[in-house]
């Protein structure tokens, strides 16, 4: 782990000093693009599925047992983890066909011996367009590795971060401040960064559980061959002959630390929104009710002021 850090710290430095500090953002509309919409499917359907349980558990237990239990909270996860994967894996294809090109163009400049029966793609949308004319069914290889990943692994990934959630929280106490605005802030920006330490909690839970899924995922999209073997049987031939770390978890070292970020600053953000749209919505609501209670048409003056009220906020 503590090498693969090293290799990484010593390549960004390396790239900076010659190339510049934008250089490291090179290409990032695609990914940007993609990860946008992974995030929009997942929690969209764990919201959807979040609410239809909690709908059966006020149905069935009633009004006070409407919160979900953890089972269930995993269920959800594994719900949007199908909608995931199915996304995913046309992406990482194409992602992984780019990265393996631009090595090959490294090896090349640098003298090296490569394979000229590679295509040569100019940018992702070409390499998109070259797969669906020669064959589109090609999308989904590694899509089976790609599901045991993404399904067991977002059911962890939300329980491992509601449940780091539910303690974390528990531990703030209301000290009594007569204040109740105050204390209400002050509560909020606990629980706002309780959310960001159980979001890096559930980066490495996920991660550490699924990436050997991961790694197979990678291989055969890279080499098409091995679609036709089951990815157990991938597995324990990696597992063989390279051992479980080079085998199975190369370059875990890197991706965990990303995923700490990564994952805190998303589960921060989504909820900071949550409750910003949960506030803009109700703060809506209550104007439409006053000017009805006042039998008048709402007021162009407050409609203004309501969406003066959202500018601020974003």
């Amino acid at each position: 782990m503590y090498m693969d850090m090293y290799i990484l710290i010593g390549y960004i430095r390396k790239v900076v000093k010659e190339k510049g500090l934008l250089r490291l953002y090179h290409g990032l509309p695609a990914p940007l693009f993609g990860s946008c919409v992974e995030n929009l499917i997942m929690f969209w359907l764990y919201g959807m599925s979040e609410r239809k349980l909690e709908q059966w558990n006020v149905a069935t237990y009633g009004e006070d047992k409407g919160d979900l239990s953890m089972w269930q909270v995993g269920l959800s996860g594994a719900f949007s983890g199908i909608g995931v994967g199915l996304w995913l894996t046309p992406v990482e294809l194409i992602k992984c066909r780019m990265q393996i090109q631009n090595d090959l163009n490294i090896q090349s400049k640098a003298g090296a011996s490569t394979s000229t029966s590679q295509h040569i793609y100019r940018n992702t949308w070409h390499c998109l367009k070259h797969v669906l004319t020669t064959n589109p069914f090609q999308l989904f290889h590694g899509l089976v590795p790609t599901l045991y990943r993404e399904i067991p692994g977002t059911a962890i990934f939300f329980v491992s971060y509601q449940s780091s959630l539910n303690w974390l929280n528990s531990f703030i106490v209301d000290d009594g401040n007569n204040d109740n605005n105050n204390n209400n802030k002050r509560v909020k920006g606990r629980e706002l960064m309780n959310s960001l330490i159980s979001g890096g909690v559930a980066g490495i839970a996920f991660w550490s559980t699924i990436y050997p899924f991961d790694t197979i995922k990678t291989q055969q999209q890279l080499h098409p061959h091995l679609s036709s073997q089951s990815m157990f049987s991938l597995m324990r031939l990696r597992w063989t002959t390279h051992g479980l770390v080079k085998g199975l978890y190369p370059g875990f070292g890197i991706t965990i630390p990303r995923a700490i970020l990564s994952n805190s600053i998303l589960f921060f953000a989504h909820r900071y929104s949550k409750d910003l749209l949960t506030q803009i919505e109700t703060r809506h609501y209550l104007i439409k009710d006053n000017c009805k209670k006042k039998k008048k048409r709402t007021p162009l003056f407050f409609l203004l002021f309501n969406q003066q009220i959202l500018k601020s906020h974003l």
